[in-house]
């Protein structure tokens, strides 16, 4: 074998070997935080409009605020896979009086609250975009409410605190 020809081989087995480590990160979805910030202990209300209108068409407990709904796919049994919207009602524990940042990846819309007061306000379209805000919590039990919608193309809804 010639140099040329062992050249030829090394880039084929790079090309491969970069194929298989990159084509699950092509796949997963964006990541915002460590697992252990996600809001966690949500109940879910699930619209099929992007107003949060009307009746839900489904209500559930989601473990975890982090979502990524590809395109095509429905948030959950009788939900749309485009034009809709959610609200979690989530409870928070802090585990001291302190600064905490709220920070959020939405694609489209989302608005965060904590104990009735606006923490953030993203409610437009957008491609996934992060935004973030501090506050300060006396510790103990405090109720997050989180408002969102999709319009159209995959969706992403996540809300961690630190």
């Amino acid at each position: 074998m010639n140099k040329t020809h062992l050249l030829r081989i090394a880039v084929g087995c790079l090309a491969l070997l970069v194929a298989a480590i990159c084509a699950p990160l092509a796949d997963a979805s964006p990541a915002l935080a460590p697992a252990s910030d996600y809001v966690t202990g949500c109940t879910g209300e699930y619209f099929n409009n992007t107003t949060l209108s009307g009746s839900p068409v489904l209500v559930r407990t989601d473990s975890v605020l982090n979502f990524y709904w590809a395109q095509g796919t429905s948030p959950g049994s009788g939900v749309n896979s485009s034009y809709y919207s959610a609200r979690w009602i989530c409870t928070i524990n802090a585990s001291a009086s302190s600064g905490y940042t709220f920070t959020i990846l939405a694609d489209d819309g989302m608005n965060v609250w904590v104990d009735g007061n606006f923490v953030i306000w993203a409610w437009r379209d957008q491609t996934p975009s992060v935004y973030s805000n501090s506050i300060y919590l006396n510790a103990g039990t405090h109720s997050v409410r989180v408002e969102y919608y999709n319009r159209t193309m995959g969706g992403t809804a996540q809300v961690s605190v630190r």
